[in-house]
């Protein structure tokens, strides 16, 4: 999750692609130094406090503000605690009137803070595992503008989690979560126990951002352990819009409006959208290359099923490559990627440690965007026997 902390700066442009060095180096430094957990602490804060300090003061808990935003609001906060004339009965609704600690109120403790160092990057998703495997029910919230511990970085360790509804979870679509007002609420998901929700305009803070959400979330979820959608069935699912507009599955499969939004693809069709025919490379392409035409960006999507290929590209096109082992890759989804290739590549299987057969995603890039000129291309794609050099690779 720290190492997520760059993603909603570098959507918003706050962080420019003049820094992603600098952050690959925190990141980096963050994760070598675990063997240390106290150093890693701090090693990893750094990154935020790079995106903080690099960008004027942006509140990494709500990157609509600045810090020189939020300080009068905690301190209005503060002063509602500790000075108000219902402060006496406050604490008594707190249950904290007869506390010693003064003062009573601190919007952060840096002994707590001090304490906690150990524990900040111990995982303890297993909790969480024994939650759902207790059948507990679990509720995972965050503003969508949260640097920190927004959505993404939520995400990525929830993703993580073993728990018998995990596929059911994150094979449905997403749900539209409307509050009695008539409000949009955010986007959730739901499976036996588990429940996620994405606030929409709010950081970190869902409840001073977005008051009577909170208050809708927690009658909600105490009442029915789950976030129902105040309005009809339509309304609340996402599934017959990704129907809608994945084009009828390009006419080449059957789309689940009722469930997860999903296409079921004819044989030989492949994509979101069955948009794609699946072409596959095999031996007999050694004498009979594929040949592939297109005019201006094209996609083409392989099934490879012999150890070595050579693509080739006409003169003035490029090409980038993206490659998986079991899955239909694509732009966001692939585990080996070639960028701006021209001319030829050859690909090993055995060097790329790829089992065969292996998909392979192939976008041809027919055009000059500056003179807005599209190119005829021809894709060739055939077997050879040996490599010739496997420059170029990165890992997606």
């Amino acid at each position: 999750q720290r190492t997520m902390m760059h993603t909603l700066p570098r959507a918003l442009n706050i962080l420019d692609s003049s820094h992603l060095a600098q952050v690959h180096a925190l990141e980096s430094h963050c994760e070598e130094s675990l063997v240390n957990r106290s150093a890693s602490e701090h090693a990893c804060l750094d990154i935020m406090h790079y995106i903080v300090r690099s960008s004027g003061g942006v509140l990494q808990y709500d990157l609509r503000n600045f810090d020189s935003d939020w300080s009068p609001r905690e301190a209005a906060i503060g002063a509602f605690f500790t000075l108000s004339s219902q402060r006496e009965r406050i604490w008594d609704q707190l249950h904290v009137r007869d506390s010693p600690k003064q003062p009573k109120f601190e919007m952060s403790s840096a002994a707590v803070s001090a304490a906690l160092t150990q524990d900040n990057l111990v995982d303890y998703s297993k909790v969480y595992e024994e939650l759902l495997r207790d059948k507990i029910p679990v509720l995972v919230y965050a503003g969508e503008f949260d640097s920190k511990d927004g959505p993404v970085g939520q995400e990525r360790w929830i993703r993580e989690l073993q728990f018998s509804e995990a596929e059911e979870f994150w094979a449905q679509a997403p749900s539209l979560y409307w509050l009695r007002t008539g409000e949009m609420g955010g986007y959730s998901r739901a499976a036996g126990t588990m429940n996620f929700l994405t606030v929409p305009r709010a950081g970190h803070f869902v409840p001073a951002n977005f008051f009577r959400l909170a208050m809708s979330v927690l009658q909600d979820f105490t009442s029915s352990q789950r976030l129902p959608c105040h309005r009809d069935a339509a309304a609340c699912s996402v599934a017959a819009t990704r129907c809608e507009l994945m084009n009828g599955c390009s006419g080449h499969g059957r789309c689940d409006a009722l469930g997860a939004g999903q296409c079921s693809c004819e044989p030989g069709w492949v994509g979101a959208a069955c948009q794609s025919p699946l072409l596959r490379v095999t031996s007999r392409s050694a004498s009979d290359p594929l040949g592939l035409q297109s005019k201006g960006p094209k996609w083409h999507v392989m099934e490879v099923m012999v150890p070595c290929v050579e693509l080739a590209i006409s003169d003035q096109a490029s090409y980038d490559v993206h490659i998986s082992s079991h899955n239909i890759p694509d732009r966001f989804d692939s585990e080996i990627v070639l960028r701006g290739r021209r001319g030829k590549s050859r690909l090993s299987a055995a060097d790329l440690g790829l089992p065969l057969p292996y998909y392979m995603s192939v976008f041809v890039i027919g055009a000059d965007f500056r003179s807005n000129t599209l190119f005829d291309a021809v894709l060739s794609v055939r077997q050879v026997s040996a490599p010739e050099g496997l420059d170029g690779l990165t890992s997606a």
